[in-house]
């Protein structure tokens, strides 16, 4: 729509938007059509104790960024943005990295449980071990996986031993404790 001061003043009120937006379209000679819908509302954003804990987790060198974000389907850019303090996150783009990050943590737990277990065998925790790793998941937190893992991945016949096994427990563990939202 055309660019009106009233108009600009009365929705810049009425969405809680800065003053600053009536200089941004001013310039433009027009104002955005969803804000003269009745019916939109603006995000709401992550502030103070949920949007500090979710750049902790975020700053977690086990966490693949690129690969959380693509899983997530949250743009990578404006993530990066969210992590330097230029811009709040929006609230749907949160809850869609929480429950990334949680599913991830709830495969790892289980994958721990199996590692761990004695009622299976190497072979049978191998198995678990590849499809961990053959799952998307994986790739957030590729960092925890070595090279014996990673071929496990690709199908090479690779000799993963019970000290394997509780290492990889052991750093699965972690970034289970210290992911938590």
């Amino acid at each position: 729509m055309e660019y009106n001061e009233e108009k600009a003043l009365a929705l810049i009120e009425r969405h809680g938007l800065s003053q600053k937006t009536n200089k941004v379209w001013k310039t433009r000679g027009k104002i955005p059509e969803r804000y003269a819908d009745d019916t939109y509302v603006i995000p709401e954003r992550i502030e103070g104790k949920k949007a500090k804990r979710l750049n902790e987790v975020l700053s977690n060198e086990k966490i693949n960024l690129r690969e959380l974000t693509k899983a997530a389907n949250v743009d990578y850019y404006i993530l990066g943005s969210f992590r330097k303090g230029e811009t709040r996150l929006i609230e749907s783009d949160y809850v869609k990295l929480k429950g990334e990050i949680n599913n991830t943590r709830i495969a790892a737990k289980k994958l721990i449980d199996v590692l761990m277990s004695k009622q299976f065998n190497d072979e049978t925790k191998n198995d678990k071990l590849k499809d961990f790793c053959t799952d998307y998941r994986s790739l957030v937190i590729s960092v925890l996986l070595d090279k014996k893992a990673l071929n496990l991945r690709n199908n090479l016949k690779v000799l993963v031993t019970y000290e394997d096994h509780m290492r990889y427990a052991d750093r699965l563990g972690i970034f289970v404790l210290e992911t938590s939202l």
